[in-house]
């Protein structure tokens, strides 16, 4: 299905908007040496310097001859989350984990993109994506990279141990891995490092908000993010810098409304320009890759056939947010034509005008 969307005084003529490119991707294991981890038994290095993995989708060159990467090689990427040095058996825990509501063949299936190829030529704007795996994040940074996007993003963990869990001290060290991975990936040769979008999947929003408390980025994304319920109130007063900010960005919220944890009062105090998008009959993982490999269920929602429609309007849609803001420096609000309507969706500012 195609869903047209419209930027403010007409079309933009970006380099996001060019002709598709091909993709690859590339996975990297930085370290800050200032902080200390402590990976969970298992693990074949033990503690030591806090690890912090990216995967970075990226626009390549041409169509080589690479194979193609699969979802389960990238599910496996999964076990980084709590590991330093994961043993073998945490990557196929993480494929199994990852891919055990999928469709029966969904491990076997090919990405758009190829591991290690040369990029294209030239400088794209950086999109970190936060609180996802390698798999959740791949569909969505696919199509970003495709239409001139960099995206990095990074595999959450705790602030000093194991895995990750809601807290101002993991959210506040999701924004340093963040900061971090915008100094690794900011320094690639088609990266510019000028211009830096965020996108937030659930608490990732937190930790974008945590980022732009530390230094400038041009805009957020919101993916049924955390920053959109009750827990954002106890979480963001108490980040670093959170009265002196960097930057406070426009912010375009997509969210599920089938959540009773919803609450719009941290986003209805930030100032400048904040969009809220509803999206029915969706579930919290929809907005990652998994919309695309999990069987539709009709008997759960009368429209949840159209999951992946509803994933593709949500990856457009936050394609041109990130297009205006990051690459055109662009204002206004996101506009939804009819196809978008027909799929239930609603704009709305977050705050009452």
């Amino acid at each position: 299905m195609r869903v047209c969307l419209l930027a403010l005084l007409g079309l933009l003529t970006t380099g996001a908007t060019q002709a598709p490119h091909a993709v690859g991707w590339r996975f990297e294991l930085a370290t800050d040496a200032a902080r200390r981890y402590e990976p969970e038994a298992g693990d074949l290095a033990g503690p030591g310097p806090r690890p912090v993995a990216i995967t970075i989708f990226y626009p390549a060159a041409a169509q080589s001859e690479a194979p193609a990467t699969t979802y389960r090689e990238l599910a496996g990427l999964g076990a980084y989350d709590r590991y330093r040095e994961p043993p073998p058996t945490a990557f196929v825990d993480a494929q199994a984990a990852a891919l055990k509501d999928s469709w029966p063949d969904a491990v076997a299936r090919e990405t758009r993109s190829a591991r290690e190829v040369a990029p294209a030529l030239g400088k794209y704007p950086l999109v970190l994506f936060a609180h996802s795996t390698p798999l959740g994040m791949a569909a969505m940074s696919e199509n970003l990279a495709q239409h001139g996007f960099v995206v990095a993003g990074v595999i959450s963990r705790g602030a000093e141990r194991g895995r990750y869990r809601l807290s101002v001290a993991d959210v506040q060290a999701m924004g340093e891995d963040l900061r971090l991975a915008l100094g690794v990936v900011g320094t690639l040769p088609f990266v510019d490092a000028s211009r830096v979008g965020v996108i937030g999947m659930s608490n990732g929003a937190l930790g974008a908000i945590a980022l732009a408390n530390a230094t400038r980025v041009q805009a957020i994304v919101s993916l049924d993010g955390t920053v959109g319920e009750r827990a954002a109130a106890r979480v963001l007063p108490e980040l670093a810098s959170a009265a002196t900010p960097a930057s406070v960005p426009p912010l375009l919220h997509l969210y599920a409304p089938d959540n009773s944890y919803l609450d719009f009062s941290e986003l209805q105090k930030r100032p400048g320009e904040c969009l809220t998008v509803r999206v029915p009959d969706v579930g919290h993982s929809d907005f990652l890759t998994f919309a695309l490999l999990r069987p539709a269920d009709p008997s759960q929602s009368p429209r949840r056939d159209r999951v992946a429609d509803k994933f593709s309007a949500i990856t457009r849609l936050t394609r041109d947010f990130l297009a205006r803001q990051v690459t055109s420096g662009a204002t206004g609000p996101v506009r939804l034509t009819e196809s978008d309507a027909g799929l239930g969706l609603k704009t709305a500012a977050c705050r009452a005008r």
